[in-house]
């Protein structure tokens, strides 16, 4: 990786601006901290960032709380991502969500935020036709499959990962909708 690389600065650039879109990375059971800690700095060039590495739901939902705007949360790791579809279904202060190598689990209801399904191509965690299923229960979302990348993007392809998300962020009117009448 090339030292002056937007994925490589220090998280002290990220940037805490009321104005900007709010997005909390939520990441367990990774031994990939640091290299979270860069998509995390790396994001925060462009938006309000939060870091929660190895975070419970109580730390997620606070860190969604603490900027008293909607939330956008990034979430790897069967917890971190099992967190957030609850705290999702609360409504609570969630505007989107993006999973990255997994997809709603099937105890929780289908997010009703508009939800970034993101995998590595190559990768044996979630598989195409899962990922496919999973998108087809959601009410609004994407997928992305990040090529020459397995189940690890912060690790294979941080940079298109970063990408990713940013393009999740910046297209998510496209996405929402008012809530269909009950």
């Amino acid at each position: 990786m090339e030292e002056d690389s937007d994925i490589a600065r220090p998280a002290s650039h990220m940037r805490d601006d009321e104005d900007l879109p709010h997005i909390v990375v939520a990441i367990a059971g990774t031994d990939d901290d640091q290299l979270w800690g860069k998509v995390a700095a790396a994001l925060g060039e462009r938006y309000s960032v939060s870091l929660a590495p190895r975070a419970d739901a109580n730390e997620i939902q606070r860190l969604v709380r603490s900027k008293n705007r909607p939330a956008i949360i990034v979430a790897h790791g069967i917890s971190a991502i099992r967190h957030v579809c609850r705290i999702a279904a609360t409504g609570d202060a969630v505007r989107a969500l993006a999973l990255i190598e997994g997809a709603p689990p099937s105890e929780c209801r289908p997010p009703s935020q508009p939800t970034l399904i993101l995998r590595g191509r190559q990768s044996e965690e979630l598989t195409h036709s899962s990922a496919v299923a999973a998108f087809e229960r959601l009410r609004a979302g994407r997928i992305v499959e990040l090529e020459n990348c397995g189940g690890e993007p912060q690790r294979d392809q941080p940079e298109a990962l970063v990408t990713a998300i940013s393009w999740f962020a910046e297209t998510l009117g496209q996405l929402e909708r008012p809530a269909e009448a009950e």
